[in-house]
């Protein structure tokens, strides 16, 4: 892979855990 896609696939892992964070924390809050 180039660093570019490489670049990219970890932005898109680190951003689906931020995204998966998010809502757990919404959820704990909400109960």
């Amino acid at each position: 892979m180039t660093q570019q896609l490489v670049i990219d696939h970890v932005s898109k892992v680190f951003g689906g855990l931020k995204a998966v964070a998010d809502v757990t924390m919404t959820i704990e809050q909400g109960t």
